[in-house]
């Protein structure tokens, strides 16, 4: 009712803990049902453009922080009548044909039951992802509402008073319109919800490339000890003809970086074609760069180096005259 949503509105403002108070019929991070087509002079309808309609009050704009980068709010007691003005995003106005220089003042229309209504933009706000950046944003209009247009109540508070802000709301919700529950949600963990399965994929993939790392790890390490221990008489040889540690370790460092080596130029390919597949599910994503790839790349020979490192070393600075001996 309107009563309710006045004095709510009124009773929430009153907290210090709560910094601003607002109305609207839809939030970011849910779907908005509610559309409507629009045309400049000179169009028609059929080629028109489809908008989502927000049904607003004068400060929503405000509590959700959006950048208003032309022309003006709604007024919260203005002289001439509100519910024929808008506000529109710049996607709106591109698809619309008007550039944003021209938007303020500009007449848009709508053909409905036989009637012709006409709209004045006195604003435009900067285009923002109402829903996950799965989606492409969409052409959007803010309209003036009222109680009967609203769904939700919006509220901005101090983090430090978040419990406290919380509690008083619901007390004076359950004064106000106890017939009703009080349900409440935080506008970051619904937008985090939108990629709640990304974040269960990151989890996966996260898992089962830490078991591929110490199962290969694993592998090398039981190699290098197969190989260094064939090579004992070979080694031997070489430090008593004098060569240094480091070309020994370097000999039975070789074969290995060249299988890693191997390995990188075959996963590259496949990786980069399993990568781009999934950022196609994606509207707005990043491109695939090179650096990426030679991140990856030196930081599996790190890995391979320390993992063969071990055995390497310790076969370099053996006693050559016991290796010798035992052979």
């Amino acid at each position: 009712a309107a009563h309710a949503y006045q004095v709510l509105k009124n009773r929430f403002s009153q907290h210090t803990e709560i910094k601003q108070v607002s109305a609207s019929s839809m939030l970011p991070g849910r779907s908005i049902l509610n559309d409507f087509r629009l045309y400049p002079a000179g169009s028609n309808m059929e080629n028109g453009t489809y908008c989502q309609r927000y049904f607003v009050d004068d400060q929503l704009i405000d509590v959700l922080q959006l950048n208003l980068i032309e022309g003006r709010n709604f007024k919260s007691s203005a002289a001439e009548p509100q519910n024929m003005q808008i506000i529109v995003n710049q996607l709106a106005l591109k698809n619309l044909g008007i550039p944003k220089e021209e938007a303020i003042g500009k007449k848009l229309y709508r053909d409905y039951d036989g009637k012709t209504g006409e709209y004045e933009v006195i604003g435009v706000i900067d285009d923002f992802h109402q829903l996950s950046l799965h989606q492409p944003i969409v052409s959007t209009v803010f309209h003036p509402g009222d109680s009967s247009d609203f769904s939700f109540l919006v509220a901005s508070v101090h983090p430090e008073n978040m419990q406290k802000a919380l509690k008083t709301m619901e007390s004076d919700w359950q004064e106000t319109v106890a017939s009703s529950p009080f349900e409440y949600s935080l506008l970051d963990q619904q937008i985090q919800q939108q990629y709640e399965n990304d974040y269960k994929m990151f989890q996966i993939i996260i898992s089962f490339t830490v078991i591929a790392i110490l199962i290969s790890c694993l592998g090398l390490y039981g190699l290098s000890a197969f190989v260094a221990e064939r090579k004992v008489k070979e080694i031997g040889i070489r430090k008593v003809m004098g060569a240094p540690v480091g070309s020994i370790v370097g000999l039975l460092s070789k074969d290995f970086t060249k299988l890693v080596l191997l390995a990188f130029l075959i996963s590259v390919p496949l990786s980069y074609y399993l990568m781009d597949q999934w950022l196609q599910v994606f509207a707005y994503r990043i491109n695939i760069s090179v650096q990426v790839f030679l991140l990856a790349g030196t930081v599996t020979l790190v890995f391979a180096w320390i993992t063969v490192g071990y055995h390497s070393i310790r076969a370099a600075l053996a006693n050559p005259v016991e290796s010798l001996r035992n052979e």
